[in-house]
C-alpha cells in the first residue's frame, strides 16, 4: 500500500478530481481501467497488461510543449528509478494531436525519461482516464483503480507499496 501513496505525489498536477460540475465528466476515481494498447515514440507496443506484477503503476499525462510537463519531466524520471525497485511502474502517455512522435522522443531524452512514453491517437485512453490537460497524474493500484490521495499523495503511495525501511 505505501507505493501508491508515495506515487499520489504527483496528483498535485492532475486536474482537481474531487471537483464535481455539470461541465465536468464524473471522476475517474474508483473506476478500473481496463487494459489498452499503444505504440510507443519508437514504435514498440504496450499495453497496461505488461505491468500486472507491479503493485500501482502511474500513468503520467504529458504534452511536449506543455511548460509544466517540460518542468515536470526529469521529476518524473527520478520518481520511476526510485519506485520501480519497490513495486512500481510509470508509463507516460501523449494524446496531443499536435505532438510527433519525433517531439515525443526528444521530450523523453532530455529529461532522461526510461519509461514508454506512448502516444495515444485519438484520446481514446486519455477518455477512460477523464484526462483534460498536461501534465495529469493518475496513480493506478494493483487493481488497476484510479486512487486519489488520502492524507497526502506520498504518504498513500507508501502505505501502497510499503516501506523499504
Amino acid at each position: 500500500m505505501r507505493i501508491l501513496g508515495s506515487l499520489l505525489v504527483l496528483l498535485p498536477l492532475a486536474a482537481p478530481l474531487a471537483a464535481d460540475s455539470a461541465d465536468r465528466p464524473a471522476s475517474p476515481v474508483g473506476r478500473t481501467i481496463e487494459n489498452f494498447k499503444l505504440h510507443d515514440h519508437l514504435g514498440a507496443e504496450h499495453e497496461l497488461a505488461e505491468w500486472s506484477d507491479r503493485k500501482a503503476v502511474v500513468v503520467a499525462f504529458l504534452g511536449t510543449e506543455c511548460p509544466l510537463a517540460s518542468l515536470y519531466g526529469r521529476r518524473l524520471a527520478e520518481l520511476a528509478a526510485e519506485y520501480a525497485p519497490r513495486g512500481g511502474a510509470f508509463v507516460g502517455i501523449n494524446s496531443n494531436r499536435q505532438d510527433s512522435l519525433e517531439e515525443i522522443g526528444h521530450y523523453a531524452r532530455s529529461h532522461e525519461i526510461e519509461f514508454p512514453l506512448l502516444k495515444d491517437p485519438g484520446n481514446k485512453v486519455a477518455d477512460r482516464f477523464g484526462a483534460e490537460r498536461t501534465p495529469e497524474v493518475f496513480v493506478l493500484d494493483a487493481n488497476r483503480v484510479v486512487h486519489v490521495p488520502l492524507k497526502s499523495e506520498l504518504e498513500l503511495c507508501a502505505d501502497t507499496i510499503g516501506s523499504t525501511d
